[in-house]
C-alpha cells in the first residue's frame, strides 16, 4: 500500500460543491489528491471556482516516502454523508497498465462502507498555478449562484459565521475565508459587458412628489 489519506467526511461533502457535475473534462468531475508522508491535500475545481482540504494521512501504512497523486472520479465518494470519518487508500500503480500510467487502485471507506474503484489515467489540475498568493481587495463581479453555494459549504462544516470573499480585482481569483483552517476556495469573476448596462439610474431616486 503506498498511502492512506484520513479525512473528515464534511470536507469531501464541501469538495462536492466545487466540482463539475458533468463534464467531457473528467479531472473536472473528480477529486484531485496528493498525499506526502505527513499530511496530505484534495482539490475539486469546475472550471469557475475551486476548493483544497489539507488532511491527515497514515504514515504508518506507508513504505515510501513519495508525493502519491491520484484524480479519483467523483462517483466513488457519492455515498458518504457529512459525518463520520473517510479513510482513502492508494495503492501502487497498476502493474498492467502502459508504462507512465497514473491509474492505480483506490479504496475509499466510509463508516465501513468500502468502494474500490481506479483513479483516472491523467493528472489533476495545478492548483498552485491558479490559485492567488495575495488579495487585492479590488471588486470584482461574480456570478450569485456560486456565492450562494458558498453558504451551503459553511453549513456543512458546521461554522455559524459567514464566509468571507476577499475580492481580486475583475480578472483574478476572490479567495474565499470560511473561518475553518483546512478548507480555502476561490471563485473566479465574471467578465461583465459594460455596453450592456443601462447610461443611468437616476429614475430610483427622483421623487414623485409634485411640487406646487
Amino acid at each position: 500500500m503506498e498511502r492512506q489519506i484520513i479525512v473528515d467526511a464534511k470536507y469531501i461533502a464541501a469538495l462536492k460543491l466545487f466540482a463539475a457535475v458533468k463534464d467531457v473534462r473528467e479531472r473536472l468531475v473528480a477529486i484531485s489528491v496528493e498525499a506526502s508522508a505527513k499530511e496530505a491535500r484534495l482539490m475539486t475545481t469546475d472550471g469557475h471556482r475551486m476548493a483544497i482540504v489539507r488532511a491527515g494521512v497514515n504514515g504508518e501504512a506507508s513504505d515510501t516516502q513519495e508525493v502519491q497523486k491520484a484524480v479519483i472520479p467523483l462517483v466513488m465518494f457519492e455515498h458518504i454523508k457529512p459525518f463520520g470519518s473517510v479513510l482513502i487508500s492508494l495503492e501502487a500503480p497498476l502493474e498492467e497498465a502502459n508504462t507512465g500510467s497514473l491509474s492505480r487502485k483506490v479504496n475509499i471507506n466510509w463508516n465501513g462502507m468500502t468502494k474500490e474503484g481506479v483513479s483516472l489515467d491523467e493528472c489533476g489540475v495545478d492548483w498552485r498555478r491558479v490559485f492567488p498568493r495575495e488579495v487585492s481587495f479590488k471588486a470584482g463581479h461574480f456570478d450569485l449562484r456560486y456565492l450562494g453555494d458558498l453558504t451551503k459549504v459553511q453549513k456543512l462544516l458546521g461554522l455559524k459565521t459567514s464566509p468571507v470573499l476577499a475580492q481580486n480585482g475583475p480578472e483574478k481569483a476572490a479567495v474565499v475565508f470560511f473561518g475553518d483552517g483546512d478548507i480555502q476556495a476561490l471563485v473566479m469573476p465574471m467578465r461583465i459587458d459594460n455596453d450592456s448596462l443601462p447610461d443611468t439610474f437616476e429614475w430610483v431616486l427622483d421623487s414623485l412628489e409634485t411640487e406646487d
